[in-house]
């Protein structure tokens, strides 16, 4: 303040950090005034579309939903993700972690089918990114990219089986997750490489330089992209409608498969389940408690069904009453119940594996 004036970026950027201290500990008057004053020094010396105003506003707004000022909280993080769409684009990571904030508000608040719309929206952005360069990383690059929206679907998942809300949207995201692993581009280049078809090979190896260079334009600022992303979108999907007349296996590389084509394939008397696991977040945090369901799709259900099965600490417990076994007799004793009778009532040690997962099934 001394030295620079009240009126300088690092003076703002000062007022945000003690800001956060305050807040950690407690002290939501004296953050909230901090967080003001940074903010409005940083909309008149930098402008709304600055990263710094942003980071104000999401203190702000953290600020308010964590001391219950809720309709605040909401005005801010709405900003927020306005900002970000404009300046980043819709497909940008972070304009995603922005539905995901408004998503996680909105759930706090009781709102569950504007929550919905969030997560639903953020599944967009995160489906966009993955099918446009997944196939195109090597194996680390794809494990980590799915370890960092991992959080992302568990919270989704612990939204859906806490607010009982029948939706397509988790069925959505484990079959997606499922395809993706399947349409790896390893086999298709050897195929494409042993058929001699120079033209082929060299569409296709145009076609992968473009969608690679599209990944790194949609990384930036919308301002900082010298080139126009419409144009090469375009010539990157005139190429790909030429692979997929050309060659079978890409077209059957990009085919898409959705619940619905799954439920209409489906015989009245069959079913297919997804079984997912992910870690519980209960609101504020992600626990350690994982949680494991299925998701059932049938011909005569409108919506996929999600039903709980078990904690993980269930099946650890079942497991190490068994030994850890892998011959016969530990098999038929993860499919037996463990009772014993204590005055005359019969209390169960352990659930058998049939108890833990097909049982609830059958309801």
């Amino acid at each position: 303040e001394t030295k620079l004036g009240k009126t300088h970026p690092y003076y703002a950027l000062a007022c945000n950090n003690l800001a956060s201290i305050y807040m950690d500990v407690g002290k939501y008057e004296k953050a909230e005034l901090l967080f003001l004053e940074a903010k409005q020094i940083e909309e008149k010396i930098l402008g709304k579309q600055h990263p710094n105003y942003v980071y104000s506003c999401n203190g702000l707004a953290n600020l308010y939903e964590i001391s219950g000022q809720f309709e605040r909280a909401r005005t801010l993080s709405k900003e927020v993700k306005q900002i970000m769409k404009i300046g980043l684009g819709p497909h940008h990571s972070d304009y995603g972690l922005s539905c995901e904030h408004l998503a996680q508000l909105y759930w706090i608040m009781n709102k569950q089918l504007l929550a919905e719309k969030e997560f639903k929206e953020l599944f967009s952005v995160n489906e966009y990114n993955l099918r446009s360069f997944f196939q195109f990383t090597n194996e680390k690059e794809k494990t980590n990219f799915i370890k960092n929206i991992s959080g992302e679907d568990d919270k989704a998942y612990s939204f859906y089986i806490t607010e009982k809300l029948q939706s397509e949207q988790p069925y959505s995201l484990s079959l997606f997750h499922r395809n993706l692993i399947l349409s790896a581009s390893e086999a298709l280049q050897k195929q494409l490489f042993y058929s001699n078809d120079t033209t082929l090979i060299n569409k296709y190896n145009e076609w992968t330089n473009l969608k690679k260079y599209l990944s790194v334009l949609y990384s930036k600022p919308v301002n900082e992209r010298k080139e126009e992303v419409a144009k090469i979108e375009e010539k990157a999907g005139q190429l790909e409608k030429e692979l997929t007349r050309l060659s079978t296996g890409f077209k059957k590389q990009q085919q898409r498969v959705g619940w619905r084509d799954i439920q209409n394939k489906l015989q009245s008397t069959e079913a297919s389940i997804e079984f997912i696991s992910f870690h519980f977040y209960n609101g504020k945090r992600l626990t350690d408690t994982v949680f494991y369901e299925a998701l059932i799709l049938r011909k005569d259900i409108p919506l996929p069904v999600m039903v709980f099965l078990f904690n993980e600490k269930q099946l650890t417990n079942l497991l190490s009453s068994t030994g850890y076994k892998t011959t016969n007799d530990g098999v038929t004793e993860l499919y037996t119940s463990r009772r014993v009778v204590v005055e005359d009532s019969i209390i169960v040690i352990n659930k058998s594996i049939y108890e833990l997962i097909w049982k609830p099934l059958e309801k």
